[in-house]
């Protein structure tokens, strides 16, 4: 697997020094082979019914705090399209709205929000052209990024045959067992590559990268440009460690999350916890690089070190943006829960739930071979 013609990509130039230049406009190629299992040929998100999202909410402690939380029904918009509207129409600076996340577009999504409470009167009923608020929920803090449990999904397969059916059920029944590598999908890098050269040259020129983008929208664009970039430098990460068949091998200093503590640690004794991995108590991490971020040791240092070298990039340019991308490490497998599937009349419908962080468009590239919209 170790040729950069393999992978037609920014992420192979990261990984095996292939020109940027030439690479640019192809997205990143992370496989997943399942055994015995042809790729289905698939029609996806040709109206935003398709492509069905609903955020989880972490279970919430206290009814007290600052903020007021509701849920929206989003059609057609991205979230940050419809903090803007709500803003205008409570009066309110966009930054004074929690959210955990960004949903898709070509898409019907629900998730939760927060306002500061003084305008709980003003959301019951309220409602507008690709989005309304479906209930109140009470109060709280304001709602961070990646404050969900995950999101489910149900995504259809449009033209595929009833017969394929049962055989792309147990397609993804066995990403439910094996997992699938936790990839960032092309979105995350914005329309040929756009986010990623903002971040690109957020860390190189600083604010002046900023300098044409409306006021309003810089803190936004800061954050997901850098974003960008760390979850470039991640995917090129999974692709070195999958060509070396070592997704799911520990070696000796690697970062393992531990289940149980909700804590990392170092991989001191790969054999002993090679079993726990196995057993499900622990899970390997992979580098969001930045000055925080807690790095590999022995033998795993050098491939992190390895793989931000090839960029260009230093952890010294990340630090004077420590605030909203300090670092920090992020799971290598993921494994889609509560799998189902169901025949209709335009396809196959497939039902899935995934942790916070993680794009279904990754699974989906596992099970769809080419897409006929």
């Amino acid at each position: 697997m170790g040729s950069s013609a393999r992978y037609p990509d920014i992420l192979g130039a990261l990984v095996y020094g292939a020109s940027m230049s030439e690479t640019m406009q192809h997205p990143p190629l992370i496989s997943t082979e399942i055994p015995g299992f042809e790729k289905t040929r698939a029609q996806i998100k040709s109206c935003p019914e398709d492509f069905l999202v609903n955020e989880l909410p972490r279970e919430r402690r206290s009814d007290e705090g600052p903020q007021i939380r509701f849920r929206v029904e989003k059609r057609g918009l991205t979230t940050e399209e419809v903090l803007f509207r709500i803003a205008q129409i409570l009066g309110i600076d966009k930054e004074a709205i929690g959210c955990a996340g960004l949903k898709d577009k070509q898409a019907v999504t629900t998730q939760y929000l927060s306002v500061p409470r003084a305008h709980a009167s003003s959301l019951s009923g309220l409602a507008e052209e690709g989005f309304k608020v479906l209930e109140v929920c009470g109060h709280g803090p304001k709602l961070k990024r990646g404050e969900i449990e995950g999101n489910s999904f149900s995504i259809l397969l449009r033209g595929v045959d009833p017969s394929a059916e049962q055989g792309v059920c147990d397609a993804l029944s066995y990403l439910e067992s094996h997992g699938v590598p936790n990839a960032y999908g092309v979105q995350r890098f914005g329309h040929q590559w756009s986010t990623w050269e903002m971040g690109k040259s957020l860390l190189e020129k600083g604010e002046e990268a900023l300098a044409n983008l409306p006021r309003q929208q810089k803190r936004f664009m800061r954050r997901l440009a850098l974003n960008a970039v760390q979850s470039s430098l991640f995917n090129a990460w999974l692709i070195d460690r999958q060509a070396d068949d070592l997704l799911q091998t520990l070696i000796h200093g690697d970062v393992i999350w531990v289940e149980r503590l909700g804590t990392a640690q170092l991989v001191l004794d790969p054999e002993a916890e090679q079993k726990r991995l196995e057993a499900g108590k622990v899970s390997l991490t992979g580098p969001m690089f930045g000055i925080k971020m807690r790095a590999a040791v022995g033998k795993a240092s050098p491939r992190e070190k390895a793989i931000l070298a090839k960029s260009g990039f230093t952890l010294e340019q990340f630090a004077a943006f420590s605030k909203i991308a300090p670092g920090s490490r992020r799971p290598a497998l993921i494994y889609p829960t509560q799998v189902s599937s169901e025949i209709e009349a335009e396809g196959v419908r497939l039902a899935f739930t995934l942790p916070s962080g993680a794009y279904a468009t990754v699974v989906l590239d596992a099970l769809v071979q080419e897409s006929l919209g």
